[in-house]
């Protein structure tokens, strides 16, 4: 791809986005603006077109969610001109999952008319196709940059430190996580990031569970980097959580969710759990048992998905730049 011929467009900060702009190496634009909704659409949309009309621009990435983003792209292709490349998360495909009719035929209008429609797994990828789009299948690259040059920290002497990364949405067992730590105490120390928004009340918290609130890319990474494990858990049946690739690229055991999907990237270095209580104790008690194997297990699925992420990544450069005949 010649410099400048293509741009990955988004409307959060997301280390997926970046992890992908960086590989491809193209430039990331991260459009992000406060405000009410109606204002920061405004903004946004407005910000969208400047970039959409550059010259000299081949290809368009864009992450989708945001759902008003690939429509702004996708309805201005015939004026814009160019190809277009979406980056469709699960909530991409199944807008408030699945329970809107008009925001799920919206999704797939979205994807039907892009040039290529990039998911994360086998699932979602035939979804697409039944669905009339062109899937291309690429798992977040390992975001190996975040962790470079840190310095992992030592917790309290005699007790692990657990990373459980959360946003308190409503696909997330954070109630159920919150309530397992607490039957660990003084063995275990459970981290839990994000912003509450209130769902969890100060005194429902068990002692050895502490909430970091909102946390910025450098201290979050730092935190990830020195716990022992990481926590990461959905109730989406085809979701590949971020917090997973983060833990691989930073060398940290994993505890997921047991899902066909999740098994099938995750091979190696994670105790998969169910999303009841009882589940997610059994698998943290399995992870501090099994801890040392663990360790192990999850450098060396590091290296065969940075094999197979080297493959994903080649194939999709060729097809933006198909060799002249």
């Amino acid at each position: 791809m010649e410099s400048g011929s293509a741009v990955w467009l988004t409307w959060q900060a997301h280390t997926r986005n970046r992890s992908m702009a960086a590989a491809l190496g193209v430039e990331i634009v991260e459009i992000i603006h406060g405000g009410n909704r109606l204002w920061r659409y405004a903004r946004s949309a407005f910000d969208t077109v400047q970039v959409l009309f550059r010259g000299k621009l081949a290809t368009v990435f864009f992450q989708n969610p945001s759902l008003v983003l690939s429509l702004l792209c996708v309805l201005l292709k015939p004026l814009h001109g160019r190809r277009l490349v979406m980056d469709a998360h699960n909530a991409a495909l199944f807008p408030m999952e699945g329970r809107s009719r008009l925001l799920n035929s919206l999704a797939k209008f979205a994807f039907r008319h892009v040039d290529l429609c990039i998911v994360t797994n086998s699932g979602m990828a035939d979804y697409v196709r039944a669905h009339g789009g062109r899937p291309f299948r690429m798992p977040d690259p390992l975001p190996l940059g975040a962790f470079a040059g840190l310095q992992r920290h030592s917790g309290e002497a005699g007790r692990l430190t657990a990373l459980f990364v959360c946003t308190f949405a409503p696909d997330e067992p954070f109630r159920e996580v919150i309530e397992a730590a607490g039957a660990f105490g003084d063995r275990l120390t459970v981290l839990v990031t994000g912003r509450d928004r209130g769902r969890v009340a100060a005194e429902d918290l068990p002692p050895n569970v502490r909430l970091t609130g909102f946390l910025p890319w450098p201290e979050y990474f730092g935190l990830l980097f020195s716990a022992d494990f990481v926590i990461d858990l959905t109730r989406r049946e085809d979701c590949l959580v971020c917090g997973a690739y983060e833990a691989v690229a930073a060398g940290r055991p994993m505890i997921l969710s047991d899902t066909a999907v999740t098994r099938e990237v995750f091979h190696g270095g994670a105790v998969y759990s169910g999303n009841s209580t009882e589940s997610v104790t059994n698998a943290i008690r399995a992870m501090i048992d099994e801890l040392p194997q663990q360790a192990l297990a999850v450098r060396s699925l590091r290296e065969s998905m940075l094999a197979a992420e080297r493959e994903r990544l080649a194939a999709l450069k060729a097809w933006l730049d198909p060799p002249a005949s």
